[in-house]
């Protein structure tokens, strides 16, 4: 029984360029490995895709079909070729010379076909790709105009706590000073001594008693919250 024949890098780079031309037509798409690695061993050789996986010279020149598909598909189907009927039949004169031709230019058809196909099918994917990108957009773009809306919401909330702080603070500095509260304790006996110096008259003044007549406050602030209340 023979021995399966082996083979260096170089000759199964030549060969991967052979099932190329042969069975792919020239379409990287049919470029797989496995397919390289059956059409080897049908040439009778002990070979596993494993092998033709391993292979650097192989790997790349995949790679590089692959890559340059786009280009050379555009080119192609840009580049119609007429046929000029009379000067063909001149240089193919033998029925084997015009057969030759004739398959090469069934070749060259089949390859601008192929391209054509291609560049529809690149045409459909990217336009897929941004239909969706542009609904990514639409909402990303919704979400950020909620995002705007509720900082804004939150900007004008933020505006009227800090009038309404600085409407209780005033109030406090005006009407709850420690002196003052401290001399109220006094006048009802339950502080002997403030500590402090208090006019007594700005207390009369300034301190608002239960059965005080509300429209006679004069106090714009304490007026104010009064009118919130009744509201």
């Amino acid at each position: 029984m023979a021995r399966p024949k082996k083979m260096e890098d170089e000759e199964m780079l030549a060969l991967a360029q052979k099932f190329y031309m042969e069975k792919c037509r020239n379409d990287p798409a049919k470029l797989k490995i496995p397919a390289i690695g059956s059409y080897i061993r049908s040439l009778g050789y002990d070979i596993n895709d494993f092998l033709v996986r391993k292979n650097r010279l192989v790997r790349e020149y995949i790679e590089n079909e692959k890559n340059s598909q786009a280009e050379t598909a555009i080119t192609r189907v840009a580049a119609y070729r007429d046929i000029d009927v009379d000067a063909f039949l001149a240089h193919n004169t033998s029925p084997q010379a015009l057969k030759k031709a004739i398959v090469a230019r069934d070749n060259y058809y089949g390859k601008i076909a192929d391209s054509a196909a291609f560049i529809f099918k690149e045409n459909e994917t990217l336009g897929k790709k941004n239909s969706e990108l542009a609904k990514r957009v639409e909402e990303l773009e919704e979400k950020s105009m909620t995002a705007e809306a509720s900082v804004s919401e939150l900007s004008v909330e933020n505006r009227s706590l800090k009038n309404m702080n600085r409407v209780y603070r005033k109030i406090i500095d005006t009407y709850v000073y420690p002196e003052i509260a401290n001399e109220l304790l006094k006048k009802e006996g339950i502080l002997l001594n403030t500590g402090e110096y208090v006019d007594p008259v700005k207390t009369e003044e300034k301190v608002i008693r239960a059965d005080d007549d509300i429209k006679n406050i004069t106090n714009s602030v304490v007026k104010d919250l009064y009118d919130r209340i009744g509201k």
